[in-house]
C-alpha cells in the first residue's frame, strides 16, 4: 500500500509528459496526444489530488477480494457522495488541481458515456462522477484531472477521447494496467 501510495504521489508531484495540456480536441491515436506539452502552471502546481472511487474500492473489502464485477456493481450506490464535500477537502489541503478516475480495472465508466451504457450515470450508483466533481471543483477556480486506466486492447482510446472532449479536463493521464508510461521513471 506505502509502496502505491509513493507511486501515486510521485505522478501527481512530477510533471510527466502523461499529463498533457487541453488546447483542442484530441484524435484517438497516441501520435495526436504527443503533440502536447506540460503546461506550465502544472510545472508550478506542486500539489494535487485524484481519487480512485469506484468498484475497485469495494473489492478491497474484507470478503469481497474475488467478487465478480457485476456483484460490485450491486454494492457500488454513491449514497454518501457528495462531490461539493470532495471539492472542498482538495481546496482545504491546499491542492491547485484535483479530479476523479475516469474508469479503472473494470468496463464500467465514471461518466456518462455515449459510447457505453455501462457507466456511473446509467447503472450503480447513477451519478456522473466525473462530470460532479469537475463541476464542483471548477466552482473553486481549481483545475480538473481524469485519469484512464486501460483495460485491455486499444478500444480504450476512444472513451478517453470521449470523456476529455466532453469535460475538458486541464490535463489527463493515461496508464495502460500494470504498465508504467515511458515517460516515467521510477527509482528504488
Amino acid at each position: 500500500m506505502k509502496k502505491t501510495v509513493f507511486i501515486l504521489m510521485a505522478i501527481l508531484l512530477s510533471p510527466p509528459s502523461c499529463l498533457q495540456a487541453q488546447e483542442k480536441n484530441y484524435e484517438p491515436a497516441w501520435n495526436s496526444l504527443r503533440n502536447h506539452h506540460t503546461p506550465e502552471w502544472l510545472v508550478d502546481a506542486k500539489f494535487g489530488i485524484y481519487c480512485h472511487w469506484g468498484i475497485q474500492t469495494i473489492s478491497y473489502e474484507k470478503g469481497k477480494e474475488d467478487w465478480t464485477d457485476e456483484q460490485l456493481l450491486k454494492q457500488f450506490k454513491g449514497e454518501n457522495f457528495n462531490a461539493d464535500e470532495w471539492a472542498k477537502l482538495f481546496e482545504t489541503a491546499g491542492a491547485k488541481f484535483g479530479g476523479v478516475i475516469g474508469w479503472h480495472g473494470s468496463d464500467l465508466k465514471h461518466w456518462d458515456s455515449n459510447i457505453s451504457d455501462y457507466n456511473t450515470a446509467k447503472v450503480g450508483p447513477k451519478i456522473d462522477i466525473v462530470g460532479e466533481v469537475f463541476k464542483a471543483v471548477r466552482k473553486r477556480n481549481m483545475k480538473t484531472l481524469v485519469s484512464y486506466h486501460s483495460i485491455e486492447g486499444d478500444e480504450w482510446i476512444d472513451f478517453a477521447k470521449e470523456g476529455v472532449n466532453k469535460y475538458h479536463p486541464i490535463f489527463f493521464g493515461w496508464m495502460p494496467v500494470l504498465v508504467v508510461p515511458r515517460a516515467l521513471t521510477i527509482k528504488k
